[in-house]
């Protein structure tokens, strides 16, 4: 949907047009459910919240101000009012695995990852945390809010959020452990820094450290961001960097300088820069894409960005450090804080 259907439909909106309000819900129906469903794993109850997300929307249609795109507004609305569900019901107190849902998975990983199933493979194991634990996870990878917004939304400590937040991805890591060694076999290539010979002397006081290296392909369907964080907490990153990312998505999304959600767009684009840090910890990642014409438009990566035919990543590893997302006091956004690693 461009900026000027937008704008039409919002003006629209707002002068009481329930056609308006009915060309909304086609278009976002099914973005919603899939929101809300992430949070709140029954389709009947999903639809259900789904219908109040456009009932809220025509409510307050007359103070609503967006400053970034309809679909991200909505997408919001609809993730609050999961959470908002879970809050009133206690959903995510429960601590224990559900009976009969033991980690693991009935296929073998091989199966899995020769079918292109690495998605559903994560999915899987998400869905298997405790509520508690998968809630923490999901808001800080996939809604990107600081450990601070997450206990204000769940009513509990910062401190819990860490620990909840470490024992997901201690959890994720020995489920898929066994996925993880194929993917490594099949889609990785750990290679060992090679040290050149130096043809000047290194400034006073550089220190030179080695650097290994990770090479993979994205294939269709998969989501940029979502693939590449997931890639970080399965293989323990402490500390890496994009070296290189060629491909093409069909949709992108996009969180442009200062705005408060991400714009998107469907098509064929290409991937013609990536770059930024990679880390369990969590990531601060740009992408630069051009359309049909060439026109480029670049920012914040967001989840959304769907591989066209497919996505060769290069990424470097930093052994000897890591990198910490800690919120600055300065804007509350989660900053980079770079941690040497000692030497055993």
């Amino acid at each position: 949907m461009s900026d000027n259907t937008e704008i039409n439909l919002l003006s629209r909106l707002k002068a009481d047009d329930r056609m308006a309000l009915q060309h909304l819900f086609e278009d976002h129906y099914e973005m919603v459910c899939q929101s809300i469903y992430r949070f709140v794993p029954d389709a009947s109850t999903a639809e259900d919240l789904a219908q109040e997300v456009f009932l809220r929307f025509w409510e307050k249609r007359h103070k609503i101000e967006i400053n970034s795109s309809l679909g991200a507004y909505i997408r919001r609305m609809a993730i609050n009012e999961g959470l908002g569900y879970l809050r009133r019901n206690k959903r995510w107190e429960q601590e224990a695995f559900e009976p009969g849902h033991e980690p693991g998975v009935d296929d073998s990983a091989e199966d899995k990852f020769l079918h292109g199933e690495m998605q559903e493979n994560v999915t899987a194991a998400i869905n298997q945390l405790p509520p508690k634990c998968r809630m923490v996870f999901q808001l800080s990878r996939y809604e990107e809010l600081t450990y601070k917004e997450i206990a204000d939304q769940m009513e509990i400590s910062v401190k819990t959020v860490e620990n909840q937040m470490g024992k997901a991805l201690r959890v994720l890591r020995e489920q898929l452990q066994q996925y993880l060694q194929l993917v490594m076999l099949f889609g990785l290539l750990w290679l060992s820094a090679c040290q050149q010979p130096a043809t000047a002397s290194p400034p006073v006081h550089a220190e030179i450290n080695s650097m290994q290296y990770a090479a993979f392909r994205l294939k269709p369907g998969t989501d940029l961001k979502a693939a590449l964080q997931q890639w970080a907490d399965l293989n323990d990153v402490d500390a890496a960097v994009i070296l290189s990312a060629v491909g093409s998505l069909t949709d992108y999304a996009i969180r442009f300088a200062n705005q408060p959600e991400a714009s998107v767009g469907q098509g064929h684009f290409e991937i013609t820069s990536m770059t930024g840090t990679l880390s369990k910890n969590g990531s601060h990642l740009h992408l630069t894409v051009a359309d049909e014409t060439g026109h480029c438009l670049g920012g914040h990566l967001m989840e959304g960005c769907r591989i066209y035919t497919t996505a060769e990543i290069v990424i470097g590893l930093l052994p000897g450090h890591e990198f910490l997302r800690v919120a600055d006091d300065t804007y509350g956004y989660k900053e980079l804080e770079v941690k040497k690693k000692e030497k055993n």
